[in-house]
C-alpha cells in the first residue's frame, strides 16, 4: 500500500482550503458569465434580478455546506490527497450537476430559462465559496508558528 501512498497527489490543509474556494468560485464565475450571455442573447435581461436573489438565497445554503466541508477538512490536518478537498458524496453531486448542465441544451430549453438557471447556480456557487476563502485566509498552521514548518 505504500507505493499507492507515494503516487497520491498529497497537498497541505492550507492548499485544500484554498482549492475548496477556488473550484467553487471559478465554476460560479464561469456560470455567471455564460448565464448572463444567454440572458442577453434571449433578450430578457430583466431576469438577472430574480436570478440574483435566488442565487444569493441558494448561496446561503451552499455557504452552510461549505462550512461543514471546512470543518471536515480541519479535522484532517497534514498532507492528504488533493481530491479530498470534497467528500465522495460532494464529488458525486458535482458530476450530477455537470451532467444536468450538459443535458439542458439537448432539451432545447428556452434560452432565457437556461440563462436564469446558469446565473442562479453561478451566483450561489460564488457566494458559497466565500467561507472557504475566509478559512484559507484565517488558517494558521501551529507547526509553522512554533518554527517546525512541517508539511508546508
Amino acid at each position: 500500500m505504500s507505493w499507492l501512498r507515494q503516487l497520491t497527489p498529497a497537498v497541505t490543509l492550507r492548499t485544500r482550503l484554498a482549492l475548496c474556494g477556488v473550484l467553487w468560485g471559478m465554476a460560479g464565475v464561469m456560470l455567471c458569465v455564460r448565464g448572463s450571455a444567454a440572458l442577453l442573447a434571449g433578450g430578457r435581461l430583466w431576469l438577472v434580478v430574480p436570478a440574483f436573489f435566488l442565487g444569493l438565497l441558494k448561496g446561503r445554503l451552499l455557504a452552510r455546506t461549505a462550512k461543514k466541508n471546512i470543518e471536515r477538512l480541519l479535522s484532517q490536518p497534514g498532507k492528504r490527497c488533493v481530491g479530498g478537498v470534497y467528500s465522495w458524496g460532494s464529488w458525486l453531486f458535482v458530476a450530477m450537476m455537470v451532467g444536468f448542465g450538459m443535458f439542458l441544451p439537448i432539451l432545447h430549453v428556452d434560452l432565457s430559462l437556461y440563462g436564469t438557471i446558469l446565473l442562479t447556480v453561478g451566483l450561489a456557487l460564488f457566494w458559497g465559496s466565500l467561507p472557504c476563502f475566509a478559512a484559507f485566509r484565517n488558517y494558521t498552521d501551529v507547526k509553522k508558528i512554533s518554527g517546525k514548518r512541517q508539511g508546508l
